[in-house]
């Protein structure tokens, strides 16, 4: 087995066994503190000096100039689909939590396409999905199905496909 499979396959195997992935993007300038998962660096992510993620994916265009890419899987710059598509490919379906950072909070294009990428994801995970942006806000995304929140402070919700919500309590 090539040594990516390898790590392919080590990768997936800590994503099962926590339960988390956490996926680290070209936006993000310092490494969080909460990366509790298996971390999966998408493109420029993989850049972050003094990271080492579990497994990266991307084509290179993200990379600071005069880095070397050195992805696990280099993904051609001509292709119909995002490196964040990519990587939720590699997420196995037993994966409860996803934490993405470093994706959202520059061009709005991408973000509308990284939107576009949870919202497929979405269609076969049972993963709750959790944006970290570059400010201090959190999107939250969920497949199908029954969710509770107790969320304590303002707060917004929105649906690509017809949903229902139901709140309780205390709500201003």
């Amino acid at each position: 087995m090539s040594n990516h499979k390898t790590r392919l396959s080590e990768f997936q195997a800590k994503a099962t066994l926590r339960g988390r992935v956490d996926l680290v993007g070209p936006l993000l300038k310092s490494l969080p503190a909460q990366l509790a998962g298996a971390i999966l660096a998408v493109d420029g992510g993989h850049a972050l000096p003094g990271f080492k993620a579990d497994f990266s994916i991307g084509d290179g265009d993200s990379h600071p100039p005069g880095l070397e890419a050195n992805l696990d899987i280099s993904l051609p710059r001509d292709k119909d689909a995002s490196d964040l598509t990519h990587a939720l490919e590699l997420i196995p379906q037993s994966v409860e939590e996803v934490h993405l950072h470093g994706f959202w909070g520059a061009r709005l294009d991408h973000q509308m396409m990284n939107q576009g990428s949870l919202f497929h994801f979405l269609q076969t995970s049972k993963a709750r999905v959790s944006i970290h942006t570059l400010g201090k806000d959190q999107l939250l995304a969920f497949p199908a199905g029954t969710h509770t929140l107790n969320i304590e402070s303002v707060f917004s919700l929105w649906s690509l496909q017809l949903a229902y919500f139901t709140r309780q309590g205390a709500c201003a």
